[in-house]
């Protein structure tokens, strides 16, 4: 049974940031640039949204097996008709104690010969 009246607060969890592992592979296959990166949504124009049952559909593919992950038990499912922007991304970064700017997450170290430069 459909209930519209406790899907509240909708707005500002669409609003909330979202986040997702952006990963470059190298021309051989290995992982050479992985980034949190953080995006929003944005203009959200909200027509709809209620609660009611929900279904997780789960396909798979070589490069993400999500799909082999077992579903337990679904919670909740919120259902919403919007209108909305999906914004441009900013990778995730952080200061450290001497007020530099570096990465959130640092999933690969660079290389120890590593000069900040590309070699030619």
């Amino acid at each position: 049974m459909v209930n519209q009246t406790r899907a509240l607060g909708v707005n500002a969890s669409l609003a909330a940031p979202n986040f997702l592992l952006k990963i470059i592979p190298h021309v051989d296959g290995t992982a050479r640039i992985c980034e949190l990166v953080e995006y929003r949504l944005e203009d959200i124009d909200l027509k709809g949204a209620w609660t009611g049952p929900a279904q997780l559909v789960l396909l798979s593919h070589p490069l993400a097996p999500l799909a082999e992950l077992p579903v337990l038990e679904i919670v909740s499912g919120i259902h919403i008709i919007a209108d909305l922007t999906l914004g441009l991304g900013k990778v995730g970064a952080a200061r450290n104690e001497r007020n530099q700017t570096v990465p959130l997450c640092r999933y690969l170290k660079p290389p120890p010969s590593y000069t900040g430069s590309i070699a030619a």
